[in-house]
């Protein structure tokens, strides 16, 4: 039961750590007639290098929320949104570094936009569908198991899906309105500048409207573009651009300074890095020919069936690409031991991924050539992987891109408390172009974020895609709500998800931090802190919480809802210990002064 907890482990109370959710929300109020200017790394463009194009929408940023935006606006009847334009700084929709490819689990939080979004069904078809929680699991010596745990809500199917496949899911629901025309991607596009200006001094650049954003197209020419949008969306991530550029114009609207800047908490699963290596379609992997004596008579039949013609000491096997698998290296220090991560993948042709995640002082880090990743991943002498065939899985130069590939690291967990700016302006009686926008929007501009520009964290129970997509969803219903006025929709998003952000990573704190073993006693400590809480809500379930894990997969709850249980059973849990403690004192007390008393009588 205990290693069952430690392999899945998905709860702690040891670390928690108090936050306040903010959920007011603002109007930017402009005082100032002062341009503010997001200056860029490359040169500033002047405005007779391009002339201002009106948009309804600039989203900078084609990732899952970027998409996911796009596509809901597309889709939006009243008010409709007729140009919509996409910044992209890769060159392609599935583009990604090789060392950093990720793949989604898409829950119920997720499922809610694709449902609405109409894309769901070609999720499903690109990923591996998971109604339960089962691991492969490959140990140093060949022995091969296969375990089904019951942390997973198997009333709730889960999809997983590489990246790239997911942003192809929801790119395919543009088709129409990019044949249409009301959708525009653009791929290699730097923003060089974001320009947020006061109403009635507008830009050189930009006449009319509030907001002006610089694009350099890095490809064929290099053109420099300008669009004037009346929504500017933040789609781009942990270090948005967008929010850099709100950060900047805060003061000149007299907001407080640090607005727009993130709360930082802690975790300890922050600033464990991580990289990705490429294996073949199915690896392989050396097995006993005889399964562990352990497990039951009929699953040994089973796994001696699947094993491949072999010797008589070992034999090999594959892990097929549908198996959520973990390779474990040998027993070995902490700066040494490791393990490798295998997340499912439909297609059984696509080459594999194996995660590797270790804390930074790892000896890993430390491997900068093909020949001493190699040496380290299985050498005659110290092979960490034994039940791996390197040479079947590498090549040379294989072995020395991942080497030299850079990886990645987990963040601690942020958010921001304010992610909207209202940006009112008056156009003029010669602007027919923007009569109809002016009206829908009641003569304002905004500039929102979503996704990891408003919330990032390790990615310890998969919610990062999931929580992005919610963004999308509520915002969404707020314009909605709001027959499209900004000045009422853009608060009343930012209003519904600032708390749900604050406690989303605050959740991040002590939801699952140590299952990547970097700290062998507190995943012990951890371990045991799941089968109590698994222990105590089948006692007395009304009283006490399921763990995190649990938690998280019910869509229908908040997330502040999933910490204020988790933290309330934490509380009943101690005071349950605190009456334990003062009971078995008090009995003591009691046997104590009836051992006393017998001792006079004797006397």
């Amino acid at each position: 039961m205990l290693e069952m907890a430690i392999v899945v482990l998905k709860s702690n109370i040891g670390y928690i750590y108090s936050t306040r959710a903010h959920s007011s929300t603002f109007h930017a109020s402009y005082r100032h007639t002062k341009t503010i200017i997001f200056p860029s790394k490359g040169p500033e463009m002047s405005s007779s290098q391009s002339l201002p194009e009106a948009c309804d929408v600039v989203i900078v940023g084609a990732g899952p929320a970027g998409l996911a935006t796009a596509l809901l606006l597309a889709q939006q009847q009243s008010p409709r949104w007729e140009r919509i334009v996409l910044l992209e700084k890769r060159p392609s929709i599935d583009a990604e570094e090789a060392d950093k490819s990720y793949t989604y689990m898409i829950d119920g939080r997720g499922f809610s936009l694709t449902d609405s979004a109409g894309v769901t069904k070609a999720v499903e078809a690109a990923g591996v569908i998971c109604s339960g929680l089962s691991i492969s699991r490959v140990y140093p010596d060949g022995t091969y198991s296969e375990r089904r745990f019951n942390f997973k809500d198997s009333s709730r199917a889960s999809v997983w899906l590489p990246r790239r496949a997911f942003l192809r899911a929801l790119h395919s629901g543009l088709a129409e309105a990019e044949q249409q025309g009301r959708v525009r991607i653009m791929y290699d596009a730097k923003v060089t500048n974001i320009e947020l200006a006061a109403p009635g001094r507008g830009h050189a650049s930009a006449a009319v409207l509030p907001i002006a954003v610089h694009v350099r197209e890095a490809g064929g020419a290099g053109r420099e573009l300008c669009f004037t949008p009346r929504l500017l969306v933040g789609a781009d991530g942990a270090a948005s651009e967008v929010r850099q550029a709100l950060e900047l114009w805060a003061p000149t609207a007299g907001l407080p300074e640090g607005t727009f800047s993130p709360v930082v908490l802690d975790s300890p699963s922050a600033g464990l890095r991580y990289k990705v290596l490429n294996l073949p379609p199915n690896p392989p992997f050396r097995t006993k020919q005889q399964p562990p004596q352990q497990q039951k008579k009929k699953e040994q039949q089973q796994e001696q069936a699947t094993v491949s013609a072999g010797g008589s000491g070992s034999s090999h096997r594959v892990l097929p690409n549908s198996q959520l698998a973990s390779v474990a290296g040998i027993k070995a220090p902490r700066q040494r031991a490791m393990q490798l991560g295998m997340l499912p993948f439909r297609d059984p042709s696509s080459p594999r991924t194996a995660n590797v995640i270790a804390p930074s002082d790892h000896v890993f880090w430390t491997l900068d050539t093909g020949e001493k990743l190699g040496a380290f991943l299985q050498a005659s002498l110290l092979e960490s992987f034994p039940q791996l065939d390197v040479s079947a899985l590498f090549n040379e130069q294989q072995l020395e891109a991942a080497a030299k590939s850079r990886g990645g690291s987990f963040p601690r967990p942020q958010y921001m408390r304010h992610f909207i700016a209202v940006l009112p302006y008056t156009p003029r009686d010669s602007d027919q172009q923007f009569a109809a926008a002016a009206a829908a929007a009641s003569s304002s501009c905004g500039v929102v974020l979503l996704g990891d520009a408003i919330h990032c964290f390790p990615p310890d129970l998969g919610q990062g895609v999931n929580s992005a997509m919610q963004d999308v969803m509520e915002f969404a219903k707020a314009l909605h709500a709001a027959d499209g006025n900004l000045a009422r929709a853009l608060p009343l998003y930012e209003g519904r998800r600032a708390p749900e952000a604050a406690a989303l990573a605050e959740i991040m704190t002590f939801g699952a931090p140590y299952q990547y073993s970097q700290d062998k006693i507190q995943l012990t400590l951890c371990g045991l802190n799941v089968i109590l809480r698994m222990f105590l809500h089948r006692l007395a379930p009304k009283v006490f919480s399921q763990q995190t894990f649990v938690l998280i997969q019910q869509a229908e709850m908040s997330y502040a809802q999933i910490r204020d249980q988790v933290h309330a059973t934490t509380r009943r849990i101690w005071a349950l210990v605190g009456a334990l403690a003062v009971a078995l004192g008090a009995l003591a007390v009691k046997f104590a002064l009836a051992a006393g008393t017998g001792t006079l009588a004797v006397a």
